[in-house]
């Protein structure tokens, strides 16, 4: 899993540049703030080409809304829109009022528009039931799982009760690089070319 192997690599380059000592749960932390930072860029990015590159693929994710009086939530784990399933029309808050008021041409279910605001979602003409929206999802937290030893004193870690991080293993070079950032503990190239040999070996 890249979270124990990003483990395994900070406490090494710890030791290596003689910092101090870092918990299971300090670099966890900082692993899930390195995730949550790679999102960002990306969904940055997005919002400008609206182009998904590999570290969002694996975000893509889909949701079928149910509406009451055209209105209904948004997921919990929505971030940001990446299209429909059907013909609809995303307005800003501006036009939504411009065409609620429209009696001359007004929204119908077969070009029905949709408009976000804060966590909920508004639908016109208010006789459609539901939505079906392709999004990004917010990363779910890494857990690194871990069991006491038999010796009852050193945690190892544990694989049935951890949760991995949501990025392509390729990219782990980078989430490393970021997450010794939010450590405070300098990185030079060779350790990430050392660390994308080792994991490469590792995932043979």
């Amino acid at each position: 899993m890249i979270i124990q192997d990003i483990v395994k690599a900070v406490n090494k380059l710890s030791n290596r540049r003689q910092s101090r000592y870092f918990s299971v749960d300090e670099i966890t932390e900082a692993i899930n703030d390195a995730v949550l930072d790679m999102f960002n860029e990306g969904r940055s990015e997005f919002e400008k080409t609206q182009v998904v590159n590999d570290l969002l693929r694996v975000f893509k994710t889909k949701a079928t809304i149910a509406l009451t009086e055209g209105e209904g939530d948004l997921p919990t784990d929505y971030a940001s829109l990446t299209g429909f399933e059907d013909n609809i029309d995303v307005v800003t808050d501006e036009r939504w009022g411009e065409v609620k008021n429209d009696v001359i041409c007004p929204a119908d279910s077969d070009y029905p528009v949709l408009n976000i605001y804060g966590s909920k979602v508004r639908v016109l003409p208010s006789s459609v039931s539901s939505v079906d929206i392709n999004y990004l999802k917010k990363p779910t937290k890494a857990v690194y799982g871990k069991t006491l030893s038999e010796n009852g004193r050193d945690y190892i870690f544990s694989e049935v009760g951890s949760t991995d991080v949501e990025i392509p293993a390729h990219r782990a070079p980078e989430l490393l690089a970021k997450t010794l950032k939010y450590l405070g503990v300098s990185l030079k190239q060779t350790d990430l070319t050392q660390f994308e040999l080792l994991k490469n070996q590792t995932d043979k």
